[in-house]
């Protein structure tokens, strides 16, 4: 196992009672519908609404993520 360096930030959704782990945070953006690759299959990961294809990032749906955690308090 390699060491991994710790990552940068905690971002915390449901009213702090969760977190996200990141490794950086970018400013906030708009996008539009062609900036994203859409995730057809939302039944394999619905907390995924699709890939931003510019920085490869994955574009979470909160409610969705905080159900497949076994909470529903975004």
């Amino acid at each position: 196992m390699t060491d991994l360096p710790p990552p940068g930030y905690l971002l915390l959704i449901g009213g702090a009672r969760w977190g996200v782990v990141c490794d950086s945070i970018q400013r906030p953006r708009l996008l539009r519908a062609e900036e994203v690759r859409w995730s057809r299959n939302r039944q394999i990961r619905p907390w995924s609404h699709g890939i931003v294809v510019e920085s490869l990032s994955v574009l979470l749906n909160i409610d969705a993520l905080l159900a497949a955690i076994g909470t529903n308090n975004a």
